[in-house]
């Protein structure tokens, strides 16, 4: 058989949509009987060779392009996402869409952010408590002295135990109650100071009521007293626990725990 001849041949072949298991025994035997004819071991030996190879890899893309095999990483399917692969089991609740996180208070840094912060408290937890207040500090024009506006909060039964004459209001889209002036030392953040004012809300959340104590000093600017006004109005709350409230709200930068 001629080189050209092979190649005829070859450029015939249409390519079986099978592989052949017999292929290779006939080629080898055909390759044995060539060698024997022509005395020739070299060169047409190698041609075979590569005929064998070339055949082997058409037979096996014809057999992939057809379907009769089928490589995994042809796989064009797309990987399952991190949600889809951790799948919740069925003793795995689902968190509530409507469930506020947990978030904290500002802490004591006076340069804290604006943004949105948080506080959980509970029926019996005194108003004075450290961690249930904070508040804003203004400089004033005399070294030392400085005018602040702060915030308590509290779950009670009654948020005006102290007494006063409780108004209607609405605040945060919550019907509540409010006294102004409100006078319990008890509820103002750091102890009473001279001149302050303390303005009590009873917001109902749920079946409990948030308490919140607004106290600000006579120096303390509309501004000012209107920017703490807009903390309690940005209040959103939810019960939480037994007998608990938890509360997410917004602060503008400057707003500590002291």
């Amino acid at each position: 058989m001629t080189d050209e001849r092979l190649f005829e041949r070859l450029a015939a072949h249409a390519g079986p949509a099978d592989i052949d298991s017999g292929f290779e025994d006939r080629l080898y035997a055909l390759l044995q009987e060539e060698r024997r004819r022509t005395g020739r071991s070299g060169w047409p030996a190698l041609l075979l060779v590569a005929a064998l190879i070339l055949l082997l890899a058409i037979s096996a893309a014809v057999a992939v392009g057809s379907g009769v095999v089928e490589l995994p990483w042809l796989d064009e399917s797309p990987a399952p996402s991190a949600a889809e692969s951790v799948a919740p089991t069925p003793d795995s609740p689902e968190p509530s869409a409507s469930m506020l996180p947990a978030r904290g208070m500002p802490g004591m840094n006076p340069d804290n952010p604006a943004g949105v912060y948080g506080w959980s408290g509970r029926l019996g937890n005194p108003a004075s408590s450290f961690v249930s207040g904070m508040h804003h500090v203004v400089e004033g024009a005399v070294a030392g002295e400085f005018q602040q506006t702060a915030l308590v909060f509290a779950v009670e039964n009654d948020c005006f135990s102290a007494g006063g004459d409780p108004v209607s209001v609405t605040v945060a889209g919550i019907d509540g109650l409010y006294v102004e002036p409100y006078e319990d030392s008890s509820v103002t953040f750091g102890g009473p100071r001279f001149g302050q004012t303390t303005g009590a809300y009873a917001l109902p959340i749920g079946d409990r009521t948030l308490c919140v104590y607004l106290t600000w000093d006579a120096a303390t600017t509309p501004d000012e007293l209107e920017s703490a006004r807009q903390v309690v109005e940005s209040i959103r709350g939810q019960p939480f626990g037994e007998d608990g409230i938890r509360i997410n709200f917004r602060l503008p930068k400057g707003w500590d725990t002291g």
